[in-house]
């Protein structure tokens, strides 16, 4: 399941390239900046199909989806309230980190375009691009990688191979980020990670994975 949806996009986009060049319109098109300017339509596309694959598993498994993390954190409100707080320190942190040590790549970044300041890696639409990471790929992402994805590993693997081994899938379903942006990625997750584990919750994770998605589209698009 943790392959799904890193594959389904390399399927999507490839079924659209196909349909567009077969329509008479490939010859001579810039295909890369096509793509970019429907991305979040592939990536609405993706997550809702990977969504519903996700359930599919659920079922054959025999598992609900309080299994694997849809439930509130005990200690009613109170629990609620730290748990909210401890995802949006520890991504702060985790941001400010990240902000201090990429720099230090600035020659791998000029060779991947989509990190750089300015390039709208979520294509032109702002609203849409906004509203489809923040609230879209966070939900669906943390269901799949750490909800489901440390739940069935830990079995096998223990917790920490459950941790390693879904944000290692977690970074490369980020590629079109370039290599920096998958390790950047699977660092993110690494933490993302940490906070469904302390809680097997995903609201944790969905709230830290959500501010990260909604500073990194803001500057994306030059708003801070």
């Amino acid at each position: 399941m943790l392959t799904v949806p890193t594959i389904l996009v390399f399927v999507l986009i490839a079924i659209f390239i196909a349909i567009y060049s077969a329509l008479g319109h490939g010859e001579g098109a810039d295909i890369n900046a096509l793509i970019n300017r429907y991305i979040v339509y592939f990536l609405i596309l993706n997550h809702t199909l990977s969504f519903c694959l996700l359930m599919v598993f659920l079922r054959k498994d025999g598992l609900q989806l309080s299994d694997i993390g849809f439930r509130l954190p005990e200690n009613g409100a109170k629990g609620f309230v730290i748990e909210i707080g401890v995802a949006v320190l520890t991504t702060l942190v985790v941001i400010g980190l990240i902000t201090t040590i990429m720099p230090l790549f600035e020659a791998v970044q000029a060779e991947n375009p989509g990190l750089v300041k300015g390039d709208k890696i979520l294509g032109n639409g702002f609203l849409l691009a906004l509203l489809t990471s923040v609230f879209v790929a966070s939900f669906v992402e943390e269901s799949i990688f750490r909800g489901y994805g440390m739940t069935g590993l830990s079995r096998h693997w223990g917790l920490l191979g459950a941790i390693l081994i879904s944000s290692i899938f977690f970074g490369l379903l980020h590629i079109s980020y370039g290599l920096v942006g998958v390790f950047r990625t699977m660092f993110q997750g690494l933490v993302f990670a940490f906070l469904f584990a302390r809680s097997r919750s995903l609201l944790g994770p969905m709230t830290g994975h959500s501010l990260t998605n909604l500073i990194g589209t803001l500057w994306a698009f030059d708003v801070i």
